[in-house]
């Protein structure tokens, strides 16, 4: 347990860097008493200062054990609020700024790291909070799979920020749908049609 806390402390500690910017965002974002420029300015700054998904990308692969299980809990009562009223905020601001290319892709940018760090944190089991907040981030999924806006697509070959979130979205629905097909289980049907007209659009 003792090298479960060393572990997770260093990596707090890496989220913290910045002279704390990164958890003042979170808490910016998560806190109810937030005026809403400062939540749409912690928004729009989030991905410039954390980059947590590389350090909880290995919950994607180590086997499962006690120890990692204590890990994740840890790291969700700390983090997993903060991160869903941080989606909550970029999907109720992105429309609002359809008009300014650069700051839509900023939010592009940040809800596609959110999401990276949903499947990063459901990968080895479905957390409460996450069940409990599973229609919020379902809406939003299929939301964001039916969307489409010219400057968040690529002019190359490359996909394109829009592309990159559908793609991740796409992953979290599989791991959904293969691991906790009874929580998913209401939301399958629009996801398969959904999908399917995305897939006939390509």
């Amino acid at each position: 347990m003792q090298m479960n806390e060393q572990r997770l402390k260093k990596t707090l500690e890496q989220i913290e860097r910045n002279e704390n910017y990164s958890s003042l965002l979170l808490i910016f974002c998560a806190s109810s008493t937030t005026s809403d420029d400062i939540r749409r300015a912690s928004v729009i700054t989030f991905k410039i200062f954390i980059k947590p998904h590389s350090l909880f990308e290995q919950y994607r692969y180590e086997q499962k054990s006690d120890e990692l299980r204590s890990e994740i809990k840890l790291v969700l009562e700390k983090f997993a609020l903060a991160f869903t009223e941080l989606f909550k905020s970029l999907m109720n601001y992105y429309l609002q700024k359809e008009f300014n290319p650069t700051e839509v892709k900023n939010i592009f940018n940040s809800s596609h790291l959110i999401i990276k760090i949903f499947y990063d944190l459901n990968a080895q089991e479905l957390p409460e909070h996450y069940e409990d907040n599973l229609t919020i981030y379902m809406i939003y999924f299929l939301e964001l799979l039916s969307y489409d806006h010219l400057s968040l697509h690529s002019n190359n070959n490359d996909p394109g920020i829009l592309d990159q979130v559908k793609t991740e979205i796409c992953r979290c629905i599989a791991l959904y749908a293969d691991n906790y097909s009874d929580e998913f289980k209401p939301y399958a049907q629009q996801f398969a049609l959904t999908i399917w007209s995305l897939l006939t659009r390509l």
